[in-house]
């Protein structure tokens, strides 16, 4: 379970403070950690994506290696999709090398309505049974109004229940026929649709304790995060504290594009912790993004390094500058065609095949920024086909002959 909550913090990270051209697409993960009396980093976790021919993430394998560099376990999440390319199930599945399988410890199935939108997703772990039930009310746009999650608290032998209403989510706990508020947030959003404020509170009315937390978000022009605070305080009565400030350094191309980025945790109070430092870096280029993240913690001795590698998003190369021409190799074939165009150095390239009368047979989107792609289409019958390769408004075409 903390597998598919790491993911969906990841994603909801880069949805709220990630770059706002495109979404880019992970390819390796690695996280490595330096003690002081050792010269060298030690990775002990890597993470492996895949994807469809569709773009979706079907599979983010994990590997742990101990101080030795021994790999030692590795697990998964496989995800599978509905005929719409909607989420249809997430596996966590742990790897058994002694019976070279794949075991599955728990999952999330994906149910919707009519007009395919989400209704409710369960929680399910091959020991327990169900972990959480969430429940969706959304309008004609698949908006949601309205969501309430049960989760059961089997140390506790109570009931977690979120229900949430715009942008404000309530937690109760639920022991037998009473229920006490424990904890709700809320959120506040610019004219852009930016976070630009969110409210976090926690508090024990059942005991004696209370915890609020703030955070304010800046943007630029371009809508990335510039600046970000957060102030914390233990009673509705009190100032507010500054806690950390986060610094947001956005380097822009020509065109606006976001090329580089640099993020510092500056420690400005008392209560924040100053032996700690964050410090993220990001590099956009024609081969890909990269993604640094370093933290040290004086007080332990160590260093921690965390790397995202994507695939390159930017545009790195002006169709209108080259001659958009197209090789196909063999031609006739028995279905295995090997496509070489420029068009496929700019990264997101379509691949499509429509039969004489126009009908689309075949659509992949080719995101490698190779000169060269390849496409099967042994299950097709005899004849003349049309290839298509479009990136945005330039497309280039071509004849294709299956012969078996």
């Amino acid at each position: 379970m903390k597998n598919i909550i790491l993911t969906s913090i990841l994603l909801l990270f880069f949805l709220q403070f990630g770059i706002s051209q495109s979404e880019p697409r992970i390819k390796e993960y690695y996280n490595s950690i330096k003690y002081s009396n050792v010269d060298t980093f030690l990775t002990y976790e890597k993470k492996y994506y895949d994807y469809d021919v569709f773009g979706n993430l079907i599979s983010e394998i994990r590997k742990y290696y101990n101080d030795a560099g021994t790999l030692t376990n590795w697990d998964g999440t496989f995800y599978e999709y509905t005929s719409n390319h909607l989420p249809k199930k997430e596996s966590i599945k742990r790897y058994n090398p002694d019976v070279d399988l794949w075991i599955t410890e728990e999952w999330i199935e994906y149910k919707y309505d009519l007009k395919n939108c989400l209704v409710e997703e369960i929680h399910i772990a091959n020991i327990g049974g169900l972990t959480k039930r969430i429940s969706y009310e959304v309008n004609d746009k698949c908006q949601w109004l309205f969501n309430y999650v049960e989760t059961p608290d089997w140390w506790n032998d109570t009931l977690l229940v979120q229900i949430s209403y715009e942008e404000r989510d309530y937690y109760y706990d639920v022991s037998g026929d009473s229920a006490y508020l424990d904890r709700w947030n809320f959120h506040f959003f610019d004219e852009k649709e930016n976070l630009i404020e969110y409210h976090y509170i926690f508090t024990q009315t059942q005991h004696t304790g209370h915890y609020e937390s703030r955070t304010t978000i800046e943007y630029d022009q371009f809508n990335n995060p510039t600046m970000r605070k957060s102030y914390r305080r233990y009673s509705e009565y009190d100032d507010w504290d500054l806690w950390f400030t986060f610094n947001f350094y956005n380097e822009y191309d020509n065109n606006g594009f976001l090329i580089g980025k640099r993020e510092e945790l500056i420690s400005s109070s008392s209560i924040a912790n100053p032996n700690y430092a964050h410090t993220f870096q990001y590099k956009n280029s024609c081969e890909g993004i990269h993604e640094i993240i370093n933290i040290e913690n004086t007080e332990y001795g160590t260093k921690r390094i965390e790397e995202f590698i994507y695939e390159g998003i930017n545009d790195c190369l002006s169709l209108e500058k080259i001659n958009l021409e197209i090789e196909v190799y063999p031609n006739p074939s028995t279905g295995i065609f090997n496509i070489t165009s420029p068009i496929f150095k700019t990264g997101n390239t379509e691949i499509l095949v429509y039969s004489i009368d126009g009908k689309a047979l075949l659509q992949k989107t080719e995101i490698s920024r190779s000169s060269s792609s390849s496409i099967d289409l042994s299950l097709m019958q005899n004849g003349l086909y049309i290839l298509q390769l479009r990136n945005g408004d330039h497309f280039v075409k071509g004849k294709i002959v299956i012969a078996k």
